[in-house]
């Protein structure tokens, strides 16, 4: 009951979160295309697959922030189509150190601006 009076925000909500996920695969892709995966060892497709599933894997709570079980993922996965076990832990810690630097970003733009978008009391 509570967005049933917001589907518009619900209906933003859910592309921003597309937009986002879409921009971390391709931040992945990229990545393991600078670290020297070649096309014809793991295509977008792939990825768009293996990223997802290895992001599911880190969320699950068994350890702090997906460390570990979440890289160990992406060694897993990212070796059953020949990716080396050094280039798939690299590839995880550059996306996990790419995310934290744009969050950094994030939160200062968010600190910076925090008055301009304040609410007004009440609500």
């Amino acid at each position: 009951d509570l967005y049933r009076n917001h589907k518009g925000a619900v209906a933003r909500s859910f592309l921003w979160a597309l937009v986002n996920h879409f921009g971390y695969i391709l931040m992945g892709f990229s990545i393991g295309r600078a670290l020297g995966i070649p096309p014809e060892t793991v295509d977008l497709g792939q990825f768009v697959l293996l990223i997802a599933v290895v992001s599911m894997i880190g969320c699950l709570p068994l350890g702090i922030g997906g460390l570990g079980h979440g890289d160990l993922a992406y060694v897993t996965f990212f070796g059953k189509l020949g990716v080396s076990p050094a280039t798939a832990g690299a590839l995880s810690l550059m996306t996990r150190g790419c995310i934290l630097v744009l969050g950094l970003v994030g939160g200062v733009v968010v600190l910076a601006t925090r008055k301009a978008h304040r609410l007004p009391e009440g609500q």
